[in-house]
């Protein structure tokens, strides 16, 4: 009884099936036929390889948002240096090179605009300018995670001349300014439902244009 009303399930399964099967019988192969099966599945196979390698690659999200972290202090030693006094001021020199500037903890990839930087002072008397422009920044990639800044810089340099109007103190100044804004990088990939999903499409639309 029990095979009998699985026998009855199947047909009215089958009766169900949207895709009627062609008879082994029926079915004819050709040269032509073969080399379009050739052709589809080695499109197939590039276009998989392809995909997968998308897959694979990641990219960088950048979001931006109010910096509200106050509990932050900026270690700064007290005091200034002056040179007037002990140097005369016909042998100044400000010509100097900066090995490298950073701001947090070093992370790698992360470009430091000034290293290695190098200014040759053509006058005694000129002044080099440095405004520089510190970005919180917070780093989540697959090999690390780090909370640093990133900095942008803006140079000026210029001789000091009181009887040609260009006033100022010659010298070396850095300006630094803390951005409100904080930025974030994550590193991000293509999540595996969607490989699946683009993947079936690949699959599927070859075979009905091939089919």
């Amino acid at each position: 009884m029990r095979r009998l009303n699985r026998k009855k399930t199947l047909n009215l399964v089958k009766e169900l099936d949207a895709f009627p099967k062609v008879p082994q019988s029926y079915v004819e192969t050709s040269a032509s036929g073969g080399t379009v099966s050739l052709i589809a599945f080695t499109t197939m196979a590039l276009l998989t390889i392809m995909e997968f390698s998308v897959y694979q690659d990641t990219w960088m999200k950048y979001e931006y948002e109010v910096d509200k972290d106050f509990s932050r202090a900026i270690p700064h030693p007290r005091g200034h240096a002056h040179l007037a006094a002990l140097v005369n001021h016909d042998s100044y020199n400000f010509s100097h090179r900066i090995d490298h500037l950073s701001f947090g903890e070093l992370v790698p990839g992360i470009i430091n605009p000034l290293d290695g930087t190098e200014k040759i002072a053509i006058d005694h008397n000129q002044m080099f300018q440095y405004f520089i422009t510190v970005v919180p920044t917070k780093l989540h990639t697959y090999k690390i995670s780090a909370d640093t800044h990133q900095f942008s810089v803006t140079e000026r340099e210029r001789i000091i001349n009181h009887a040609a109007g260009s006033h100022g103190v010659s010298g070396i100044f850095m300006k630094y300014d803390l951005s409100s804004l904080m930025v974030t990088v994550t590193e991000e990939h293509m999540p595996f439902w969607q490989f699946f999903v683009r993947l079936c499409g690949i699959v599927g639309g070859i075979f009905s244009t091939t089919g």
